[in-house]
């Protein structure tokens, strides 16, 4: 029988080689989406809920993805005021590298974010780069418009506004963002 630490060992092990994965998939050519669920406004068991939901819904789409945990700022909707929140998410992989995966990717990505009524969700594509896709009128970016994040990089710094960290992991994880 496996000690705790050495089951906490393991785990660590198995969320770094997911990170690696991520990135082996991004430099591969294989598009993704980051989306969630969740809304600061909500209650963690109605925004869990969502969560569970949008699981569902992606397995029904027949595309893969891993859990994540996003550390984004989203927009009030009533008071515009800007907030900082950690959620739990999704990055959904294309099925494959074809255009057309990708472009159902971008339409599934787009109708979740818009039915859990996300300000963006963002999407990956080694022809594109990797951009937020806006979802609202008043968002960041605003609806139809895209807004380019930067380049994949593997363990981002504790602390980064938009970075997203393996569920079995808080120190492992991927951040797209400008080379300086």
């Amino acid at each position: 029988m496996k000690t705790y630490t050495e089951f906490v060992e393991e785990l660590q092990e198995a969320s770094r080689k997911s990170s690696k994965r991520q990135q082996q998939k991004h430099e591969g050519g294989l598009s993704s989406a980051m989306v969630s669920a969740h809304r600061g406004n909500l209650t963690t068991s109605e925004n869990n809920k969502r969560h569970k939901d949008l699981k569902k819904l992606v397995k029904q789409s027949g595309h893969g993805y891993v859990e994540i945990h996003g550390h984004y700022v989203e927009q009030d909707d009533e008071t515009g005021e800007q907030r900082k929140v950690k959620e739990k998410s999704l990055k959904i992989d294309a099925k494959s590298k074809q255009k057309k995966h990708h472009t159902e990717l971008k339409s599934l990505a787009k109708a979740l974010g818009r039915r859990y009524n996300q300000d963006s969700v963002g999407l990956t594509s080694m022809k594109r780069g990797s951009a937020y896709h806006g979802l609202k009128k008043s968002g960041s970016p605003p609806r139809g418009k895209r807004m380019p994040i930067g380049q994949f990089h593997r363990d981002p710094e504790q602390g980064e506004d938009y970075a997203s960290y393996m569920s079995g992991n808080p120190k492992k994880g991927f951040i797209f963002k400008k080379d300086d």
